[in-house]
């Protein structure tokens, strides 16, 4: 009984609920602003966003661009509810300047 019960304790501490796994996503992604697309793409913590490819890059009113990640999952192959996840970058220093998440895949889970 004390093993089922060790057990149960520790799964359900891994578990987390959907509002902390899209907290701890929104806070990856806010960690991104003030850093630039090369440090994203090179540096090993950060390339979960470097590393992906923009699917629409619009040019601001303001002078900066806008790199919006359609389909932030599914360049990896993973299968979950969309998520679209957005950097505004100031193009004379090429670093993020705002980022955000919408849809209901935007979460991490881990």
């Amino acid at each position: 009984m004390k093993k089922l019960l060790l057990m149960v304790t520790i799964l359900s501490a891994c578990a987390l609920p959907k509002h902390e796994m899209r907290q701890a996503f929104s806070e990856s992604l806010q960690s991104t602003v003030g850093h630039t697309l090369d440090y994203l793409k090179n540096h090993p913590s950060r390339a979960f966003i470097g590393s992906r490819k923009p699917t629409e890059i619009k040019p601001l009113e303001n002078g900066n661009t806008l790199y919006v990640y359609g389909n932030y999952w599914a360049q990896y192959k993973i299968a979950r509810e969309p998520c679209v996840v957005s950097l505004e970058i100031e193009e004379s220093t090429m670093k993020v300047v705002n980022a955000t998440a919408n849809g209901e895949g935007c979460y991490r889970a881990y």
